[in-house]
């Protein structure tokens, strides 16, 4: 019965997921212009930067190459890891609860939670992750031990903290399932730790010989260190805001504070419930060390991922939260058994109430009625038609640049420029946030960098790669919106250099948002023809 649950929640989640897209919002992109960078010739830390999200390029890139340059493969595999994560969550909440009821209802709100399409490795890995730890406290097998040290690696490659998390929740798989001595289970961790050493080896080998292992890590650690710094927060409130009909306690920001104070205590109520010896009320075998596991995973997830702004994390760690609330449901509702009746009564309103919250805050949080009047109507045809809509915009570039979405803050008319007026193997330069320009544009990104935001790679050492990558490129495109170019001259000084001695102001340009930039040529380079619609330097002939 568990494979037709689990292959209907897939088929579900996918068909929702992409019925309901109207575009990737511009972070997607980041890993996009750099999946068309490899495809390209270039190589992560060799050529460009890699802040530690490898794997993320590859399969974007072979989603370019299967598809073509356009969004059918990508939105076909973010669809597609959402619906394996929800598929795989459903089966493990499934054993948790002992209900298919109650793991479906779980598994509707992680779905309808909806996170960013950018965070598609996310979900399936965590999922995997618990898969594998269960499978191992089951049969604790070098073959299995093997398997969560390749998974292990895997995840690293998505993100290294992916690793981190992944690797301490397989940690305490091993020790919880090895009844040796102390000594003989830091020696099984060590194996561990060792295998997925192994399978990380390729890698560390190439980043040597290129930027060098101490130099990549000090780059990853630093763009860390700074999103953690942009990303600090505080502690969510509540409030009361002013719905269409009167006062609303569920909007916005108490969707948020709900469902982050939620994510907060459910690994803690775990806990609780496991040192009072409750587990063993689970529905399945070994429940106390797979139930530990998931509450490590979901402790470490909301450490590692919840930090501002929450409207792009909550739903990232929904997985092993998921999986704790099935767990814990049915086990609030059968505590208390031999308690009076009034007890009984008061916790299972208070659990009735907290899931009434919680599906509202979900709804909320995932904009769920926004979704659905995406979709439209629900007859077979109008979903067909829907469905071949959203396959015409992700096939047809052009099509794509106009529907709702972070693609309409694509800078058209620079596009069309470069198109025009550059090579294929040309690269370009957006000093700024757009990394869909270069995506659209179909051209590389120059210096290494695909973005220059904020204080992210300024220091002396790595302005120096970017010049000498500069240097080699061929960069016959500058472009500099205005609100931006105080902030590059400033923490980007010796790159502004560089630009100010090589580059002449042609003109500006339209950007979207109601803002302007200036356009910069190289002055080394000798223009071909005049781009009639701007009456600017060409540097490819017309024919």
């Amino acid at each position: 019965m568990r494979i037709p649950g689990a292959a209907g929640v897939f088929a579900a989640v996918f068909a929702f997921r992409y019925l309901s897209y109207t575009g990737f919002p511009n972070d997607h992109f980041v890993y996009l212009a750099r999946a068309q960078q490899l495809l390209l010739g270039a190589w992560p830390v060799r050529d460009f930067v890699d802040p530690g999200f490898l794997l993320m390029y590859f399969v974007s890139a072979a989603g370019l190459t299967v598809f073509g340059h356009n969004l059918v493969g990508e939105v076909l595999i973010v669809c597609g890891a959402f619906a394996a994560a929800a598929a795989l969550t459903y089966t493990l909440s499934r054993a948790a609860a002992g209900s298919a009821a109650i793991a479906g209802f779980a598994v509707a709100l992680q779905a309808l939670a909806y996170p960013r399409s950018y965070s598609y490795p996310k979900l399936p890995l965590h999922a995997l992750a618990i898969a594998l730890c269960w499978s191992y406290l089951t049969r604790p097998t070098r073959a299995r031990r093997i398997g969560l040290a390749a998974l292990v690696a895997v995840a690293s490659l998505f993100r290294p903290d992916h690793g981190v998390v992944i690797g301490l929740a397989a940690i305490v798989a091993i020790v919880w399932a090895d009844g040796r001595p102390v000594a003989a289970r830091a020696k099984t961790v060590l194996a561990f730790a060792g295998a997925a050493a192994a399978f990380l080896l390729p890698w560390v080998v190439f980043v040597q010989s290129t930027t060098g292992v101490a130099a990549y890590a000090r780059s990853v650690l630093g763009f860390t260190r700074t999103k953690s710094e942009v990303g600090r927060m505080g502690w969510p409130s509540f409030g009361i805001g002013q719905g269409e009909g009167g006062p609303d306690l569920v909007i916005g920001q108490n969707a948020e504070a709900f469902l982050y104070y939620t994510f907060l205590l459910l690994p803690v109520a775990g806990a609780v419930v496991l040192f009072r010896r409750r587990a063993a009320a689970a529905p399945m075998p070994h429940a106390a060390g797979r139930l530990l596991v998931v509450a490590v995973l979901a402790a470490c997830v909301n450490v590692t991922l919840l930090r501002n702004p929450l409207s792009n994390r909550l739903a990232d760690v929904a997985v092993p939260q998921t999986i704790l609330a099935a767990w814990l449901l049915p086990a609030a509702w059968r505590a208390l058994r031999g308690s009076p009746p009034a007890a009984r009564i008061a916790l299972r309103a208070a659990v009735a109430a907290a899931v009434f919250m919680l599906t509202l805050s979900v709804l909320e949080f995932g904009q769920t009625r926004d979704r659905l009047e995406d979709i439209g109507r629900l007859s077979p045809g109008a979903l067909a038609g829907r469905a071949a809509s959203v396959t015409r915009a992700l096939r047809d570039i052009p099509a794509t640049l106009g529907v709702p979405g972070a693609e309409r803050m694509a800078p058209a008319p620079l596009i069309a420029y470069l198109q025009e007026c550059t090579d294929p193997d040309d690269r370009v330069m957006y000093v700024g946030y757009a990394p869909q320009t270069y995506f659209f544009a179909r051209r590389g990104f120059a210096a290494g960098q695909v973005v220059f935001e904020g204080s992210y790679y300024t220091s002396p050492e790595e302005q120096e790669l970017m010049l000498s990558r500069l240097r080699r490129e061929r960069v016959p495109v500058v472009a500099l919106p205005d609100e931006n170019a105080a902030d590059f001259r400033q923490k980007l000084g010796a790159v502004a250099a560089y630009i100010d001695a090589n580059y002449e102001r042609v003109g500006a340009i339209d950007l979207p948002g109601d803002r302007r930039g200036d356009v910069l040529l190289d002055r080394r380079r000798t223009a071909a023809s005049v781009y009639s619609p701007l009456e600017w330097p060409c540097f490819v002939r017309e024919e």
